[in-house]
């Protein structure tokens, strides 16, 4: 296969490049830089933004807040607060709790009312 084109670059100072173009340049296509290279299209476009890590589960969330007030007990308008703070639904907190409650995690004190069970404070400290 014979090749019909070819790319070159070279990196010379401009009066040498002059003398090479008085020489004779029949037949060349020749693009012409300064010193900083030309930014491409792809190079151009804005740096994409990092995500975020990943965040705390809603059932880690409502444990951690369960842990801090494990001395007192804590109302569902509270871990609905702390469901939202923590950037997910309030109405999640209800069905996060009663899963918590099943697994041995929390126990409901009163009606709305819940605490941390010795489970829970034991498994992480």
């Amino acid at each position: 296969m014979r090749i019909k084109k070819i790319h070159v670059g070279f990196d010379i100072d401009m009066e040498v490049f002059v003398q090479m173009l008085a020489r004779g340049n029949s037949g060349m296509k020749i693009d012409v830089f300064g010193t900083d290279p030309p930014k491409l299209k792809w190079q151009e476009k804005e740096e994409p933004a990092l995500l975020e890590g990943p965040k705390m589960s809603l059932r880690r969330t409502i444990a951690a807040f369960l842990l801090e007030h494990k001395e007192r007990t804590v109302s569902m308008a509270e871990l609905k607060a702390v469901s939202e703070k923590g950037g997910f639904s309030p109405s999640s907190a209800s069905p996060t709790i009663q899963a918590m409650i099943k697994m041995g995690m929390a126990k409901r004190v009163n009606d709305g009312l819940y605490q941390a069970t010795a489970k829970l404070v034991n498994t992480n400290g």
